[in-house]
């Protein structure tokens, strides 16, 4: 570009250069404000940390995990203090030949195979933190005997340390051992995941000058007690809120110096004792959840191939008083150092003895789903109470022969009798007589929540399983047969479901329609230094069913008739001290096996206060096998003894 009437003279290169330098200068300047900028900014507080770190000493003491309670106060879960062998990486010798002499030390004391314990060291030494941190196979919950020999050996075992920690201990060992779960040393993955977390409220604004406001103050050390299943799982911490907030583990307890160059203690800066973790009270009762596991327990003892569940829910609100999975193992043994082969044995038990039957166990549910579909064809004005069918025993459609599970046949029955007596024949008429589809008995089996998670507050629960006519053509590459509908009206076929599914089922046609969200935990009481306000848990409903007046009445008056009646499928509830309506199952599942056996009922009757529902794999029929267990469970309820309770008569089973 030129300017006209004016030459511009060139650059000569002695300015090209100059100027060139120049530039170079100052990019060279940006370059190195803006690292001092994050510096002296955004990196600040680590610095601090850092610096704080050179110039102070700080020791934790380990804190008492929180208790768990039933609803009238027994303890469920508390707490032992033990104590470990760690290693500190700071102290731990770096010269190979030297770590040796100690690693093999250490394995004389502790009795340790020598490959097996280097395993153990090197895995202690990559813990990220400051802190010792805990042999997790060979050094927790050592003996006195150990403690005193490493103490002895302290100068020949440089970064050998003890640990003083809090171990857990269940005082009535299998009880409720899938409720509570286990809580042992935190795993590796487990650690990574929270070791940058701090406790609320640790470095308060008003105190930015003090040393302690630059301190980390973490919630988990390497060898902390963490929650792996259960409740010590799910209420393990909150890390849905910010900061995270602590439940059941405690804060430690920190003592901080000032020290000078050569580490001599100069002032102490900060005490602060160790403070347990909230108490966390259960809707269980410690009473009911061993009666129920004990009426169990003898449905399944001599059957090896059998397992069983239960579970009791107060139909008003939501709790959950008993809630039983069987077999069932004592968390005791989980919180220590677990014998491999035992281990091993109970991971490969077919009975799968970790797995909490009654919210991850997926069964067909058999004649209980009655229930659901009578509800459907009354509130699709496709059945009416008084309207009758005749059972003969069975049914064909096509080519294909339908049973009743009474191979005579039940007669001509009424809708109130064909719930009592489980008639499959009068079901399977509303499908073909009636035309109560398969679109109608899916939309009310999810309503009453079949097909998705109840929301109680346990890790593993599944949804089970609702079919339709999409999935089979998806997933089956076949069209929905009337066959198919025929099956799911029953409770059988392609439908799976939990037993605490049925419960809840069962619970929401008692108390007029609310499928409520089940609930194990009943209040939260937080611990002093958090300044909190107990947290009480209240009923929540997860839908109101909006049925007709008489529909949830007729189907429970057809509960009830199944006690009162002779030929009811529960007889056997009859001449209990509380009047009791309920439903039996047979739930078929591999040809020519023995089939499952439900039970579910609600009393009293006229007050429903209290749901039921049993469980017995391959237990036979519902009536022989999983009933007898509710009574034992109502007797346990209503505080009448077992001597008073009747002979179960004679009854058909289903």
């Amino acid at each position: 570009m030129s300017i006209p009437g004016r030459e511009l003279a060139p650059l000569s290169t002695p300015q090209v250069r100059l100027r060139a330098l120049a530039a170079l200068a100052f990019v060279g300047l940006l370059v190195l404000a803006g690292r001092l900028a994050t510096l002296q900014l955004a990196r600040w507080t680590a610095f601090a940390q850092a610096a704080t770190g050179n110039r102070t000493s700080v020791t934790y003491t380990m804190a008492p995990r929180g208790m768990i309670r039933d609803a009238h106060d027994v303890v469920l879960a508390e707490n032992r203090p033990v104590w470990n062998v760690s290693v500190s990486r700071a102290k731990f010798p770096k010269d190979e030949a030297e770590a040796e002499k100690v690693t093999r030390r250490v394995a004389s004391i502790l009795q340790a195979p020598l490959p097996e314990l280097r395993a153990d060291i090197q895995a202690a030494l990559e813990t990220r933190g400051s802190e010792a941190a805990p042999l997790t196979r060979f050094g927790l919950g050592v003996p006195l005997k150990v403690v005193a020999q490493i103490e002895e050996s302290g100068p020949e075992l440089p970064g050998i340390v003890v640990t003083e920690a809090y171990t857990r201990r269940y005082p009535h060992g299998q009880l409720a051992a899938h409720v509570l779960g286990y809580a042992r040393a935190i795993r590796r993955e487990q650690y990574e995941t929270v070791k940058d977390l701090d406790y609320p409220g640790s470095a308060p604004a008003d105190r930015l000058s003090d040393v302690t406001s630059v301190l980390s103050d973490p919630i988990y050390p390497p060898d902390a007690v963490y929650g792996q299943d259960g409740i010590e799982q799910q209420y393990e911490i909150d890390l849905g809120l910010a900061p995270p907030l602590p439940i059941l583990t405690g804060r430690r307890g920190r003592t901080v110096y000032e020290v000078d160059a050569a580490g001599n203690r100069v002032r102490l800066i900060e005490q602060r004792s160790p403070a347990v973790g909230a108490t966390v009270y259960l809707t269980l009762d410690a009473k009911v959840q061993q009666a129920a596991e004990e009426a169990l327990r003898e449905a399944i003892t001599g059957k090896p191939n059998r397992t069983a569940a239960a579970v009791v829910v107060d139909v008003t609100n939501g709790d959950v008083i008993a809630l039983v999975s069987l077999p069932a193992f004592d968390p005791n043994r989980m919180v220590g150092r677990l014998d491999p082969d035992t281990y091993r044995r109970m991971q490969s038990d077919p009975r799968h003895v970790f797995e909490d039957k009654a919210i991850a166990g997926g069964y067909p549910p058999a004649s209980t789903f009655k229930l659901v579909s009578a509800v459907a064809a009354l509130e699709a004005g496709l059945a009416q109470p008084e309207k009758r069918f005749y059972c003969s025993g069975a049914i064909h459609e096509g080519t294909y022969r339908f049973e009743c599970w009474k191979r005579g046949g039940h007669g001509s029955l009424s809708f109130r009798e064909a719930i009592a007596q489980s008639c499959d024949v009068y079901f399977y008429e509303l499908v073909r007589s009636a035309g109560l589809g398969p679109d109608v008995i899916g939309e009310y089996a999810r309503r009453f929540g079949f097909g998705e998670r109840s929301g109680l507050d346990l890790p593993g629960e599944i949804a089970g399983f609702v079919p339709d006519r999409d999935w089979k053509r998806a997933e089956r590459g076949e069209r929905w047969w009337t066959g198919d509908t025929l099956n799911m009206v029953i409770g059988q076929g392609y439908t799976t479901c939990t037993p605490l599914q049925v419960a809840m089922a069962t619970a929401a046609v008692a108390n007029g329609g609310d499928l409520l969200e089940p609930h194990l935990v009943r209040k939260i009481s937080w611990p002093d230094h958090l300044g909190l306000e107990p947290t009480v848990y209240q009923r929540r409903v997860r839908r109101h069913l909006p049925l007709k007046p008489d529909t949830l009445k007729i189907v429970m008056e057809g509960m009830r008739l199944a006690v009162t009646s002779e030929h009811g499928t529960g007889h056997g509830m009859a001449g209990l001290p509380v009047q009791v309506a309920g439903k039996t199952g047979s739930a078929e599942h591999i040809g020519g096996r023995p089939t499952h056996a439900w039970f579910t009922c609600v009393a009293p009757y006229h007050e429903p206060r209290y749901a039921i529902t049993v469980f017995v794999s391959e237990g036979g029929h519902g009536s022989t096998t999983a009933a007898p267990a509710a009574r034992k469970i109502l007797a346990a309820l209503f505080g009448f003894s077992s001597p008073q309770l009747p002979q179960m008569p004679p009854v058909a089973a289903d």
